[in-house]
């Protein structure tokens, strides 16, 4: 399948503490890769109450698009919500970014944006924390675990229902209605992608680095992002 690839910054899979405390821990530190899934959704559900699910794989590379890493990180859903003016932009910016800070301007608390920035440079958004309904990360511990390399692994662990109320409804008459679902907060068709992460070694330590919790990292070694096919839902 189609994947779009771009080693910018994104906000997941953060390891601070692992940083803070300099870790040497690296069993394996060859290079490897990441690949994006597509979107995946339950049919027999109504368009309003459709479930969405999607995928990511680490493997072994020798191509130069790898990176040195022992195999952490992990991925996310995102959606293009650019028709409801989110994110915010900048006068002048045409909606087209080039780097993931560009897509978190005026976005909800807990919210992420992620710039596609190698194909279209249009903005992609977490709408929502990243907890197991929109992400899979690796867990933050020391050392973190290692995800099973050429192994399908779930992008969310719990499928995103478009049609649960999590949402601050609409103001009316001074007072917020009840919560929405984000069929009815953002009336589809939407498009969906899975946005995946891969933390690299520092190349000057070589030392684990949590490069995935980096907004725009510098050093395209520190982290290895790619996006998948985006998908309509509910389909056209």
């Amino acid at each position: 399948m189609p994947i779009t690839s771009t080693r910018k910054g994104i906000v997941f899979c953060a390891f601070a503490g692992a940083s803070a405390l300099g870790w040497t821990w690296s069993p394996q530190t060859i290079d490897k890769k990441i690949s994006a899934g597509s979107i995946e959704f339950s049919p027999e559900y109504s368009p309003a109450g459709h479930k969405l699910v999607g995928s990511f794989r680490i493997s072994t590379s020798s191509s130069t698009n790898a990176i040195p890493s022992n195999g952490t990180g992990g991925a996310c859903l995102v959606a293009d919500l650019n028709q409801f003016d989110i994110p915010r932009m900048s006068s002048g910016q045409d909606r087209k970014c080039t780097k993931n800070s560009d897509c978190n301007e005026g976005l909800r608390t807990g919210w992420s944006g992620y710039c596609d920035a190698d194909g279209e440079r249009t903005c992609w958004v977490r709408p929502g924390h990243g907890t197991t309904e929109l992400c899979n990360k690796s867990v933050d511990y020391a050392p973190p675990n290692v995800w099973e390399e050429d192994t399908k692994h779930p992008s969310n662990t719990t499928p995103f229902d478009l049609s649960k109320p999590r949402y601050p409804g609409k103001l009316t008459q001074g007072k917020r209605t009840a919560l929405e679902s984000f069929s009815r907060a953002f009336p589809g068709p939407v498009r969906w992608r899975v946005v995946a992460c891969l933390n690299g070694i520092d190349p000057k330590t070589q030392q684990y680095y949590s490069g995935c919790k980096d907004i725009d990292v510098a050093h395209k070694e520190m982290r290895m992002e790619v996006s998948g096919p985006p998908r309509t839902v509910p389909p056209r």
